[in-house]
C-alpha cells in the first residue's frame, strides 16, 4: 500500500494530494488547538472525508503511517496526533508531573 498515492480532489482542481499529506493536513487543520488530537471517527469526520476524497477506508493507511512513525494513535486508536505533536505533548506531561511533585 503506497501512502504517497495521489488522487484528484472532488472540486475539479488539478492539484493532487497524497494520502499522507491529506491525513497530516487533516490532523493539523481539524484539531481544536495546536497539540490536540483529532478523532478518526465521529467529531471531526476525518474517516468520512477520506472515504469521499479517496473512495477507500482510512484504517489501512493509518496503520501504515503509525508503523512508519509519522502519526500516533491514542485512546484505542480513535485519537490521532502528528508525531511531532505527540512527542511535545509527552514532554510537557512529564514536566507537569515533575512541577506538581515539587510544588510547595
Amino acid at each position: 500500500m503506497d501512502v504517497a498515492t495521489t488522487h484528484s480532489p472532488l472540486n475539479g482542481s488539478k492539484k493532487k494530494m497524497g494520502v499522507e499529506e491529506f491525513i497530516i493536513r487533516a490532523i493539523e487543520r481539524l484539531r481544536k488547538a495546536p497539540g490536540k488530537p483529532v478523532k478518526v471517527k465521529g467529531g471531526a469526520g476525518l474517516d468520512k472525508a477520506f472515504k469521499q476524497y479517496f473512495g477507500e477506508d482510512i484504517e489501512p493507511y493509518l496503520e501504515v503511517l503509525v508503523a512508519e512513525g509519522r502519526i500516533k494513535r491514542t485512546w484505542g486508536g480513535n485519537n490521532l496526533y502528528t508525531a511531532a505533536d505527540y512527542e511535545l505533548k509527552k514532554a510537557q506531561r512529564g514536566n507537569d508531573v515533575l512541577r506538581k511533585i515539587l510544588e510547595d
